[in-house]
């Protein structure tokens, strides 16, 4: 609830609860983030791996530069990196939420002690 004092708007403990939610469910988008990013990487190491065992070892080769497999593993591992840092800002700022409701309610008790 909110309650109005003049110009001033307090959160209650449920609200803080509800962003301490929020925070809780971006930080488990980040853990599953670096996993999926994890797993990616694992998969274009052994897609690498089997690649020059099968066809022999090509470094430098420009067929190897164009290989569909490997270029689309990498832009999931840049769409996964770029998401997490999406993520990270949105963490940040609910962080900074977090901060300003306690502030709030804090506030609120000393103003009505």
């Amino acid at each position: 609830m909110v309650e109005d004092n003049e110009d001033f708007k307090f959160l209650d403990y449920d609200q803080e609860q509800e962003l301490k939610q929020v925070e809780d469910q971006i930080v488990d988008i980040l853990v599953s983030l670096d996993s999926t990013l994890d797993t990616i990487t694992a998969l274009l190491n052994i897609y690498e791996h089997f690649n020059k065992i099968f066809r022999g070892d090509l470094e430098g080769c420009s067929i190897d530069d164009w290989d569909a497999i490997k270029l689309t593993f990498r832009e999931k591992q840049q769409d996964i990196i770029y998401m997490k840092q999406k993520v990270e800002a949105l963490s940040s700022k609910s962080q900074g939420t977090k901060a300003l409701v306690r502030i709030a309610v804090n506030l609120k008790t000393w103003l009505y002690i």
